[in-house]
């Protein structure tokens, strides 16, 4: 068939559905021919894209197969025409393009202005109400009739929906996180047959807003009814997507213009509880909210942190520094709330390493801290398992400076030699050179002093700095034990499952599940 001859011309051409939407995004045709049974992404699913996010484009289907679901479900999502392979010819393909050319060519300029989807006219007006935008009372009413939004201007419950996985903005390309969050838009707006008339529309990159209209029914037996259509969604998300979903609710807005009012009190609600580590909660906004607490470190609490690092209590520093946290936790501190007392606790460690000559690498694993560092993590539990290990650290090599002041002059050299030179390949043989002492004196010495040989005491040194190395994952395992010092990835292998009880694989499978 000569396309150009018809009027026509071939713009692109795609393997599936997938494909077709990123041409379809890119050069903006007028028609789409599709297959109806395709990999990826099907004719059907192509067809209701096209149908929400493009009601411009014309669409004829085509099929090999006789499938009644086939032609139901593409004449129900927006084709023009459903024809089978087998009795399609040139005739009847011209016959239809002409067909959908003419209704093409009889777009008035009217249509031109209103070729968006009303889905996505009633999503930018609610945007515009969300910031407060939309105009005086009067105007939003007659814009809440046109969009036929009438149904939340008597009170709504406002949800504010999140994936606890937050990944998918960094793992997908653009495109992919976008059909991604359009199949949870779906999933979350075919599953609000509960509160018939919910408005589900996407808010920036990661949120759902959900407005939920009262109508009819007492206000506690709505909270219920709400709940209940949020659990259903919680559901069917984690059933079709394999994903835990989180919600926010606000109390009875009874004003629309009030809206950015409640939608803020539901992400500060979200936040926050994101914030404590929780996961697949339907939290509700309380009067609580807005009675924030001001966080601060007891000065007692301070004297009691510089007491247990020099061992003049009996009290332990991590349980000081948890027992911190947990109250932090219980009492709905926000990470800005605690920025402030955060900092002091850098400031303590630091101060307690620089008055004992403490190098910066061996507690931070930094060489340059900075409260900068805290905006890597997400949440409080994480905050507080970070602390905790910093004060496990400090307190560990305090403890171990104490002891080692009393060993002899030489093993103290010896120690300090083997921490600063572990990566190399070092043996008895070169301390004892370096020292200028005798090797059997000095292997002698060093049992007495520490109660474990030199050879040991260096293996543990090296296997340290390797777990360090697979914490901060950056550098393959297969890699780990050469810069460590250890020149066999087989006895590297047996070294560390001897001394941490685990190999390293399981080791960093350990350490990532914790992140």
């Amino acid at each position: 068939m000569n396309w150009e001859e018809e009027g026509f011309t071939i713009i692109a051409e795609a393997r599936n559905g997938k494909e077709a939407i990123e041409s379809i995004e890119k050069v903006k045709p007028d028609i789409v021919i599709t297959d109806m049974s395709m990999p990826v992404m099907n004719g059907v699913e192509l067809i209701e894209y096209l149908s929400e996010y493009h009601q411009e484009v014309q669409v004829i289907a085509l099929s090999a197969y006789n499938d009644f679901n086939f032609v139901r479900d593409s004449m129900k999502k927006g084709a023009v025409d459903y024809l089978l392979k087998d009795q399609f010819d040139e005739s009847q393909c011209r016959f239809i393009l002409k067909s959908v050319s003419q209704k093409l060519s009889q777009r008035t300029d009217a249509a031109q202005r209103t070729k968006k989807s009303r889905e996505r006219l009633k999503q930018e007006f609610i945007l515009l109400l969300l910031s407060g935008c939309a105009g005086n009372q009067e105007e939003i009413s007659s814009r809440l009739r046109e969009l036929n939004l009438e149904n939340i201007q008597d009170g709504v419950i406002v949800a504010v929906a999140e994936l606890d996985n937050q990944t998918y903005k960094k793992a997908l390309d653009q495109n992919e996180y976008y059909r991604f969050m359009y199949s949870i838009k779906s999933i979350l707006q075919e599953s609000s047959h509960l509160c018939r008339g919910t408005h589900v529309v996407m808010i920036g990159h990661s949120r759902m807003l959900m407005l939920i209209p009262v109508s009819g029914f007492s206000f506690q037996n709505f909270q219920n009814l709400c709940r209940r259509m949020l659990t259903e969604m919680q559901h069917n998300v984690k059933l079709f997507l394999n994903e835990n979903i989180s919600f926010g609710v606000s109390g009875l807005c009874k004003d629309i213009s009030e809206l950015p009012i409640y939608y803020e009190q539901v992400g500060e609600l979200l936040e926050k509880e994101h914030f404590h580590g929780k996961k697949a909660f339907i939290a509700e906004v309380t009067n609580e909210l807005q009675n924030r607490k001001i966080a601060f470190l007891d000065m007692k609490i301070e004297q009691n942190i510089y007491d247990a690092l020099n061992h003049r209590t009996n009290e332990n520093v991590v349980s000081i520094i948890g027992k911190l946290f947990d109250d932090f936790i219980r009492d709905g501190y926000n990470k800005e709330d605690i920025q402030m007392v955060l900092a002091e606790l850098l400031n303590i460690a630091t101060k307690v390493m620089q008055d004992n000559q403490l190098p910066t690498m061996q507690v931070f694993s930094v060489q340059n801290l900075s409260n900068d560092i805290l905006l890597s993590f997400n949440t409080l539990p994480q905050i507080k398992e970070w602390y905790m290990s910093v004060f496990e650290k400090l307190d560990t090599l305090l403890q171990q400076r104490k002891v080692i002041e009393r060993y002899n002059e030489n093993t103290r050299r010896a120690i300090d030699y083997m921490n600063k030179n572990y990566s190399a390949k070092i043996s008895l043989k070169d301390i004892a050179r370096e020292l200028h002492v005798n090797r059997s004196y000095l292997s002698r010495l060093f049992k007495s002093d520490t109660g474990v040989n030199i050879i040991d005491y260096l293996n543990t040194v090296r296997l340290e700095k390797a777990a360090d190395l697979i914490r901060k994952g950056s550098i393959p395992l297969n890699c780990i034990a050469n810069s460590v010092g250890i020149q066999s990835y087989n006895h590297f292998f047996k070294l560390f499952k001897d001394h941490y009880g685990i190999t390293p694989g399981e080791y960093k499978q350990k350490i990532q599940g914790n992140t």
